[in-house]
């Protein structure tokens, strides 16, 4: 969506089944410049589907998980006995892509090349992730402030 922060968050979560450090269980929801806005919604309660992750959006919807990557459109009929399209875009996985992140990490490490994913989008990514952690610890609606990089 390019932009590289969220405006404000607001992020409610706790720990329902695994005593630790971070919630088990949490939603956020983030306003981004541009007028739109992003729900994000994970729990450790269930092993359905492999736990993957789905991008809702006005035009597709993405979804990802360790078996496939597939993009529904939207407008289209469903096929019959689903609540979905045939995909656009359906990639399956040759197998789990944990070693070979791990394999571009440390080809990085030895020879400062730049890693398959972009660094920038990585950090942007994290940074959203940040400012959802901090709105959860305040117990309330933050507001970034990209100029001073901090919440307001």
């Amino acid at each position: 969506m390019e932009q590289p922060a969220p405006k404000t968050a607001t992020t409610v979560g706790g720990l329902y089944r695994m005593k630790w450090q971070c919630p088990d269980t949490v939603t956020a929801v983030y306003e981004f410049p541009g007028d739109f806005m992003v729900t994000f919604t994970g729990s450790i309660n269930s092993g359905v589907d492999d736990g993957g992750i789905e991008f809702c959006g006005s035009e597709a919807t993405l979804k990802i998980d360790r078996a496939r990557l597939a993009v529904y459109p939207e407008g289209l009929a469903s096929v019959p006995g689903t609540l979905a399209p045939e995909p656009e875009i359906l990639v399956r996985s040759e197998h789990d892509g944990a070693l070979d992140n791990v394999k571009n990490f440390v080809d990085c490490m030895r020879t400062r090349k730049p890693p398959n994913a972009n660094i920038h989008a990585g950090f942007e990514a994290a940074r959203t992730s940040w400012i959802g952690n901090l709105a959860l610890k305040h117990g309330m609606k933050v507001a970034w402030d990209g100029v001073k990089g901090r919440v307001a």
